[in-house]
């Protein structure tokens, strides 16, 4: 039954490969809906996980990573389809990897500043995307990171190289340890507009029962 004052909003969580996005997706709606492994590629194709938290439904679609090398660039193609679909991206980085010219690449491409991965791969079709969709850094794996404190720095510096239409907000957090993962979600559920719901209050996926047990071995086969 839908409360009076529903809001609904779609999350798009994109990333490169084994930067954490389906273990924070899991973290976030409190269930294993995606398979997690340290291999690129896990991910398959797209998965979705749902939220509801008090008047307030998120669906998090969960892609495969954005890698531009080698065979997971249909992987990547797959990743950036979802835009059109998405009100937010949750955009998810490994704080080891350095924040370079290819992650500055996606996010300018996300935020509809260029169509530069269409260079990359001129027989895919044109995306159906037409302008930008705001994008919420998640700064993962802070526990593991050399130097966390970098994270504070970084997010500062994302917000004003950008700008807040772009990116309006910056998270440092570890989707293992759940560190920083109830600030994430919170912030999620406020920004969610007025709208209906789309699925049950109980439902944490759209995957069935054969899909979740083919997660799970593939998870299992990967570690």
């Amino acid at each position: 039954e839908q409360p009076p004052n529903s809001c609904f909003m779609v999350v798009g969580v994109a990333g490169l490969p084994n930067a954490g996005k389906s273990t924070l997706v899991n973290r976030i709606v409190r269930d294993s809906v995606s398979a997690c492994s340290e291999r690129p590629g896990t991910t398959r194709q797209k998965t979705y996980g749902i939220l509801t938290w008090d008047n307030v439904q998120l669906v998090f679609v969960d892609t495969p990573g954005l890698e531009q090398n080698g065979t997971l660039k249909q992987l990547r193609w797959e990743a950036l389809s979802v835009l059109p679909e998405v009100d937010v991206v949750l955009y998810v980085h490994d704080l080891r990897v350095p924040w370079n010219n290819r992650v500055d690449d996606v996010i300018s491409h996300v935020a509809g500043l260029r169509q530069s991965f269409k260079k990359s791969n001129p027989k895919q079709p044109e995306l159906p995307f037409q302008g930008g969709v705001p994008i919420v850094v998640a700064l993962n794996k802070v526990d593991l990171a050399p130097d966390s404190v970098r994270s504070g720095f970084l997010a500062r510096e994302l917000v004003t190289r950008y700008g807040q239409k772009v990116i309006p907000k910056c998270f440092a957090v570890s989707a293992r340890r759940g560190t920083g993962v109830p600030e994430l979600r919170k912030y999620l559920c406020k920004s969610a507009g007025p709208g209906d719901w789309r699925y049950r209050p109980e439902w944490t996926t759209l995957s069935s029962e054969a899909s979740r047990v083919e997660e799970v071995v593939r998870e299992q086969l990967f570690q």
